[in-house]
């Protein structure tokens, strides 16, 4: 209840604020048809992620603990052997320069993110923010996505790979996960391996952040969004999903290309302790 919604255009970018008691969702996007350079590319998302940042600033809930970003051409080569999705990550890089100060803070303080693409033609971030900052919580089996190699970029993604928040109840908001280990994908081709990967890495994020959970750590996920990056694959994927997880999970299902061209299935979660799976 209370929530207020506001709705403005600046600079190009598109802003939708929802503020609640309990958190603030942001969404901001701009245009972009997918055939700009790198350059144009990268000053785009400096200016959406500025705007995310003034949304917050000096408000009730200046800690963004979540966000989702959907990029526009996200395999499309722009420069050498950089993509969009990296030329992305440049500029995501230097905006958490901006909010946080160096690479010892941004471990820290970057908040669970997932990257996929966009089909829109826009460029599309969304965070979440509370009052209190979360806990960046990682992944023993994943390297940190800010220790990432130039393999994957010149710039590394910024985001933890969850994000616990404290309340009543605490929540831990899972970024995108998929078939890697230490930094490097995993079952090239291979729907079913790369899935059970993919529930593997959950399961050792939500035992890192210490979630309540018995014997199956996937039994403390309430709700969860699968990117699947073949439609092909939707029958499968919807069907072990649901076997995974409690029958009372709220699950999204969704086509979108992801942050790399040889995964196939992607899965954020929000994941919480409580009673146990329901048969």
């Amino acid at each position: 209840g209370g929530e207020k919604v506001e709705s403005t255009v600046s600079g190009g970018v598109t802003m939708r604020i929802s503020r609640g008691a309990q958190a603030t969702l942001i969404s901001a996007s701009a245009p972009n048809t997918g055939q700009g350079s790198a350059d144009e590319l990268q000053r785009l998302a400096t200016r959406v992620y500025r705007a995310v940042r003034r949304a917050v600033d000096g408000s009730n809930h200046p800690h963004i603990v979540r966000m989702w970003n959907w990029i526009p051409a996200i395999h499309r080569q722009l420069c050498g052997d950089q993509n969009c999705y990296m030329v992305f990550n440049a500029a995501r890089f230097a905006a958490m320069r901006e909010w946080f100060g160096g690479i010892d803070a941004i471990a820290v303080c970057a908040p669970a993110a997932s990257g996929v693409g966009s089909e829109s033609g826009a460029l599309v971030v969304q965070a979440m923010s509370m009052a209190r900052p979360g806990d960046s919580v990682g992944n023993p089996r994943q390297s940190p996505a800010w220790q990432y190699s130039r393999d994957y970029g010149l710039r590394p993604p910024c985001f933890a790979r969850a994000t616990r928040v404290r309340g009543i109840e605490p929540v831990l908001f899972i970024s995108g996960t998929a078939a890697i280990l230490g930094e490097q994908s995993r079952y090239v081709g291979d729907l079913a391996a790369q899935f059970e990967l993919t529930l593997e890495n959950l399961r050792q994020v939500i035992i890192a952040g210490d979630v309540d959970c018995g014997l199956e750590p996937l039994n403390a996920v309430r709700q969860a969004r699968v990117y699947i990056a073949r439609p092909a694959d939707l029958a499968n994927v919807k069907r072990w999903t649901r076997n995974a997880f409690r029958t009372d999970a709220d699950l999204q299902f969704c086509r979108a290309d992801l942050c790399r061209a040889d995964l196939l299935v992607e899965i954020e979660a929000a994941a919480w302790s409580g009673e146990s799976r329901k048969e």
